[in-house]
């Protein structure tokens, strides 16, 4: 459990008694400040503060072997196929069904257009741009692909 410390008073207290802290001893209580990560925080933000850093983090610093959670760049492949995505969504409602070589050189276009400065690869943006139309947006008996709302 965390721990804060008054920010008027200086007594340590576990989460679950600031509340009462604030209503009994000490009424003038308005920051707390985390023992573990030393994070002050104002008012009732400090309910939202539930876990903390790990004492391995804590003492060991740099030398903990944690996995961090992976955040993808701007420029990576989840965040093209999500525009490419957009951008086939409003080419398709404005032109109605288009045959999917000329959809692909179209969005790729626009993509360019929106994105001064990307160096990646024409093949690479093609494939990517395939990837992003959705299947029901295609038929198998031809090589066009037409808008469909999904609800």
């Amino acid at each position: 459990m965390v721990s804060f410390v008054c920010g008027n008073c200086q007594d340590v207290l576990k989460k679950n008694k600031v509340d009462s802290h604030c209503v009994g001893k000490c009424r003038d209580a308005w920051e707390f400040t985390c023992i573990d990560c030393n994070f002050t925080f104002e008012g009732f933000d400090y309910k939202s503060h539930n876990s903390c850093i790990t004492e391995q983090e804590k003492y060991c610093g740099k030398l903990t072997n944690t996995k961090k959670p992976v955040h993808y760049p701007e420029n990576s492949f989840v965040y093209r196929k999500k525009e490419f995505q957009l951008i086939i969504e409003k080419i398709l409602k404005k032109n109605g069904s288009m045959n999917w070589k000329k959809l692909v050189k179209e969005s790729i276009k626009e993509y360019m257009n929106n994105r001064i400065g990307d160096n990646i690869e024409d093949k690479i943006l093609k494939w990517e741009c395939l990837a992003a139309i959705p299947i029901s947006y295609t038929t198998n008996e031809s090589n066009m692909v037409s808008f469909k709302q999904s609800f």
